[in-house]
């Protein structure tokens, strides 16, 4: 079951209010959630080795997104 997306009137809000809104939201957007355990970094890292190593393959953008979108 999907949440509904809250919508909210922001029409009467001036320029300055609106870029205001808008940076908060994106400092909130690229603040980490929670600070990342050293197990979690350990696998990052050893992730990233792999992938500069050559060893593992990636998935382009396209593909990846293509699999994510919902089939009607």
């Amino acid at each position: 079951m999907t949440t509904p997306t809250p919508r909210f009137d922001l029409t009467g809000l001036t320029e300055a209010e609106r870029l205001l809104l808008a940076g908060e939201l994106l400092d909130m957007a690229h603040a980490p959630a929670a600070p990342l355990t050293p197990a979690q970094l350990a696998e990052m890292e050893r992730r990233d080795a792999e992938a500069d190593a050559g060893l593992v393959e990636g998935t382009p953008w396209e593909t990846v997104r293509e699999r994510l979108k919902p089939r009607g």
